[in-house]
């Protein structure tokens, strides 16, 4: 109702297109079509029978007619039209059966006399008509209707002259064919009626239960709409053609579902990227502003001045690399498309195994074959930068989360596929299970404390699982034999042709047996493990990546 000092509520005008009787539901509007179509298959059949009957009627009449006609038509005026006996006049047609009425025109009296044994016809008399023996055969015994003397009912006639030729004789029989007519036009049309109605109710029960799997998907529909994502349509049997909508319908679901699970999934990880970027940006913000707002105030003795500003180059030095790092996943995650030229694994795991001498003396690093023996070229196509930057991750990450001294193990390889293999062992606490998965999410830690001692922004792995996409390819995380980690590096290797890289191959073996060691095990050196890495072979920074 109206609120007082208000106005009624106007309803909604109907959509523009919107046709009459558009608000009738499926289920009517097929019945209807259904009682329709049984309505005027009813009609036509009926229709069609009533008017086969009517002519198999009229035409045993008439041949009963030419018949008789015919018989009658052989004999005289004399003989058709005999003298009266006892009240009766007596002639030929004297033993036809009573519902025959004959009519005799003697044309040389000029006179017409009807002629019956016994008149008991319910129609009266037949109105026929004077005709003389020439008019009789233009006709050519083909019989026409009249009408009755009396005004009821109907008569099939039929005219012939008479071999004499000096009358004409006109057979007569009342058309009964017209009762019979109606008689099963009112059958037809209450057995059509009948079935008019059971297909009626057959055809909505059968619709109701055909439209059943729709009713489901409206119902699925509405399930869905109040956020029941998970909502499926009742599959039938593909034979049918609502069966294979249900299936379609319920395949079109669940990528629908997949697409807003990963887009909700999609925003969670953005809004946790954009809130560890501001916490991992605004750290070294803050000391650099601290440590400058205590020089401006003058509270930094003389003797601190120098490891003051130290730390604020450190802390703009790890900003530089966040950035770095940030700028690098926002380019992979544009899908570039990447360099393409051969690239040695064997020869950049040899190059990481010098940096990890570089970051920790006291390790012992071997580099092998996947199946132990000594080292081989792996030949992949793809960024050598960006690869060697993949391993250099890779390598740093051990050497960061795994206690001084510790083994570190790298080995290439083929795989069936075919693909190249390349891994990256160490021997410290390992990863549990239950945190692989996310520990190439960006800025992940396991720790809950988020200690930055160990210098890691945690992008180094996203970088690793970026790159490494972009390739084609995949990494994954298993345990050590003995404990441990293990990074698997698989990218898809090239068909190997039939020559061989000879330079590759010399280079790979020279950078096996540097530094007095055996090809695949690299010696220790001396330096200290603090040590911050030196540039790479290819004289870029090592990044500095991170594991849990």
């Amino acid at each position: 109702m109206p609120e007082p000092g208000g106005t009624a509520p106007v309803p909604p005008a109907p959509p523009q297109g919107a046709r009459p009787g558009s608000g009738v539901s499926l289920e009517l509007r097929l019945v209807l079509i259904v009682v329709l179509a049984v309505t005027v298959a009813t009609m036509v059949v009926g229709a069609a029978l009533v008017v086969e009957e009517r002519r198999q009627l009229v035409e045993r009449v008439d041949a009963q007619l030419r018949a008789t006609a015919l018989t009658l038509a052989q004999a005289t005026a004399d003989e058709l039209a005999g003298p009266v006996q006892e009240g009766r006049r007596v002639s030929l047609v004297a033993d036809i059966p009573s519902e025959y009425v004959v009519v005799v025109f003697v044309e040389s009296r000029d006179t017409t006399v009807e002629v019956r044994p016994v008149v008991r016809s319910r129609g009266g008399m037949p109105a026929v008509p004077e005709l003389s023996s020439s008019e009789a055969a233009a006709r050519g015994s083909e019989p026409f209707t009249v009408g009755s003397q009396q005004g009821v009912g109907r008569w099939r006639v039929v005219s012939l002259p008479t071999d004499s030729g000096d009358a004409s004789v006109s057979v007569a029989l009342p058309l009964d064919a017209d009762d019979a007519t109606k008689r099963l036009s009112v059958v037809t049309l209450v057995i059509g009626s009948a079935v008019v109605a059971v297909a009626a109710l057959l055809g909505g029960v059968a619709v109701r239960r055909s439209l059943r799997p729709l009713t489901a998907v409206e119902h699925t529909a509405v399930a869905i709409a109040r956020g029941e994502l998970s909502a499926r349509v009742p599959e039938g049997g593909q034979d049918t053609e609502v069966g294979r909508l249900t299936g379609a319908l319920n395949g079109m679901l669940a990528r629908i579902e997949d697409s807003i699970r990963q887009r909700e999934a999609s925003q969670d990880r953005m809004r946790r990227f954009v809130a560890d970027a501001s916490h991992e940006l605004r750290t070294p913000l803050a000391s650099i502003r601290g440590f400058a707002e205590l020089h401006r105030q003058g509270a930094v003795p003389q003797d601190e001045v120098a490891p003051t500003f130290a730390r604020i180059e450190a802390e703009a030095r790890r900003l530089g690399v966040l950035v770095d790092d940030l700028l690098l996943l926002a380019k992979l995650d544009e899908q570039r498309p990447v360099q393409r030229t051969d690239v040695d694994l064997a020869v950049l795991a040899l190059d990481a195994g010098g940096d990890v001498r570089a970051l920790d003396p006291t390790r012992r690093v071997t580099v092998r074959a996947l199946d132990g023996s000594g080292v081989a070229p792996v030949h992949v196509v793809g960024d050598p930068d960006r690869l060697r930057q993949v391993i250099t991750n890779l390598v740093g990450n051990a050497v960061r989360h795994t206690p001084r001294g510790t083994p570190v193990e790298l080995a290439v390889g083929t795989a069936p596929g075919p693909a190249a293999v390349l891994e990256v062992r160490d021997h410290g606490p390992g990863i549990p299970v239950q945190e692989r998965a996310r520990v190439f999410d960006r800025f992940s830690r396991l720790d809950a404390s988020r200690h930055r001692g160990t210098g890691g922004t945690g992008l180094g792995l996203s970088i690793v699982a970026a790159v490494v996409a972009g390739h084609g390819g995949r990494v994954e995380v298993d345990d050590t034999p003995g404990g441990g980690a293990t990074f698997r590096v698989l990218l898809p290797a090239p068909v190997p042709s039939p020559t061989d890289h000879a330079a590759t191959d010399q280079s790979a073996t020279d950078e096996a047996t540097t530094d007095g060691g055996s090809a695949g095990e690299a010696p220790a050196d001396h330096d200290t493990a603090d040590q911050v890495p030196g540039p790479g072979p290819t004289g870029q920074q090592p990044p500095a990546p991170h594991a849990p």
